[in-house]
């Protein structure tokens, strides 16, 4: 008996130990507490909730009543997780970690911005870059040149008005159609002034003085390499290089100039005049006197010759070369009495008194 009651005494501070203390909130009618008088039930995690309430009792964030936690976690067990803790896009970011747009998976903090007009980095504010302040529907990130001119952007036509209109960095393309460096509407982007190109079909008819004699081909400059060929009227006399004068320091010489003995070719034809060429070869022409520039007998201070003519061309033909008697022949070829016209060389002698 007293072995009974000493072994007693031994076992039960051994089965109080494993008893846990009462609850003194113990109550199967207060919910606001958790029981834990129903056997197998524990709370792991600490957080003053057991496992049949918990809804997660490895957590211990997680219990009925917590706070929600941005961690995409139904922390407070009310069996949904907020709609700012779902990644709906993708992106890795959550609402409540600040993805400002959680449809758009090209936006979330830190994300780099892109042209698209849109907060990708979720800052607040939209890059300068990005706006389109002229409302033609460009950005400059999208390529508008000049997002102050609405007639300035990637879309626009292209006009010859020495404006980049469609900012391809090319200004006025397709006004110059043979290639040569000028358009139709020029330097200064209007039309019908000098600087023009004034065929665009011709690569050679532009603005360009290539020789910089003062005249382009489109001044009808008639040889653009050449400085001494343009329209320049030097000496004064109507006509140019362009128009035939082939001596524009001279005003006596151009086209159908009067040829003169001045052995210049006055009329610019190639060739000196008729009275200063020697056609008969003796070194005289009509221009120093030559009387017959077909005949070699004939020039000034040429030997008369009995031939009736004025060998010497100075105007006179010697008396002997005249049959003045006209009975067909003269002194020098033996009429020994020019003015008898019976009288001459193999007449008939009459009975006159005289050498017939």
């Amino acid at each position: 008996m007293r072995f009974q009651h000493l072994l007693l005494l031994l076992v039960f501070p051994v089965l109080m130990m494993g008893c846990p203390e009462p609850n003194p909130d113990d109550d199967d009618d207060d919910a606001t507490v958790p029981d834990d008088d129903d056997s197998g039930v524990t709370d792991a995690d600490g957080d003053g909730w057991n496992s049949d309430e918990d809804c997660d009792d490895n957590d211990e964030t997680t219990f009925p009543g917590a706070t929600e936690l941005c961690d995409g976690i139904d922390n407070n067990c009310d069996g949904t997780v907020p709609d700012d803790e779902v990644d709906a896009d993708g992106d890795g970011q959550m609402v409540c970690d600040g993805d400002c747009d959680d449809a758009d998976a090209t936006v979330y903090t830190g994300a780099e911005e892109i042209c698209d007009g849109i907060d990708n980095d979720c800052d607040g504010s939209v890059a300068d870059e990005e706006a389109d302040n002229d409302g033609d529907g460009y950005s400059t990130c999208d390529g508008d040149c000049d997002d102050t001119d609405a007639d300035l952007s990637p879309g626009a036509y292209e006009l010859c008005d020495a404006v980049d209109n469609n900012c391809d960095g090319n200004v006025d393309e397709g006004f110059d159609q043979d290639g040569d460096g000028y358009t139709t509407c020029g330097e200064d982007g209007v039309f019908a002034t000098g600087d023009d190109d004034c065929d665009d079909g011709d690569v050679n008819m532009n603005q360009d003085d290539v020789d910089q004699d003062g005249y382009s081909t489109c001044d009808q400059d008639c040889d653009d390499n050449d400085p001494a060929l343009n329209l320049d009227d030097v000496d004064g006399d109507s006509w140019d290089t362009c128009d035939g004068d082939c001596d524009d320091n001279t005003s006596t010489t151009y086209p159908y100039a009067p040829e003169g003995c001045d052995y210049v070719d006055s009329d610019c034809d190639g060739n000196l005049g008729g009275d200063e060429i020697d056609d008969d070869g003796d070194t005289f022409d009509e221009c120093q006197g030559d009387c017959d520039d077909n005949d070699t007998n004939f020039y000034p201070g040429a030997p008369e010759l009995c031939d009736r003519a004025d060998n010497d061309c100075d105007g006179v033909i010697p008396a002997d070369e005249v049959d003045d008697d006209g009975d067909g022949m003269t002194g020098c070829e033996g009429d020994c009495d020019d003015p008898e016209e019976f009288v001459y060389d193999g007449a008939p002698e009459i009975c006159d008194r005289l050498d017939n």
